[in-house]
């Protein structure tokens, strides 16, 4: 699964780490299995890293020529990691609420 997920992500901007989603797939024949350690052992701790908790946060326009910070939005920018394993939850998730609502 995380293998689908990683071959399945936006070339978006890389985060803190500097990471970008091309690296992840380039290599994804060594990170999968790494990541996929990662999610398990955070699943059956119930400890996340505290590295993964983190973002970069920027500040985008609402309009064209934003001059006052009224007219700035704030983003958080993700590391790819986080990215992946955030789908990895979300995917687990829901396959769990489609399960206990067939039954």
């Amino acid at each position: 699964e995380i293998n689908e997920i990683i071959r399945h992500l936006n070339n978006s901007a890389p985060g803190s780490d500097n990471l970008s989603s091309f690296f992840f797939k380039d290599t994804i024949d060594y990170v999968a299995s790494i990541i996929t350690h990662l999610t398990n052992e955070s699943s059956r701790t119930g400890q996340f890293p505290d590295i993964l908790k983190e973002g970069k946060i920027i500040q985008l326009p609402e309009i064209s020529n934003a001059i006052n910070f009224s007219e700035l939005r704030p983003i958080t920018i993700l590391t790819v990691l986080e990215k992946i394993l955030e789908e990895f939850v979300y995917k687990q998730l829901i396959d769990y609420l489609d399960e206990k609502n067939s039954h």
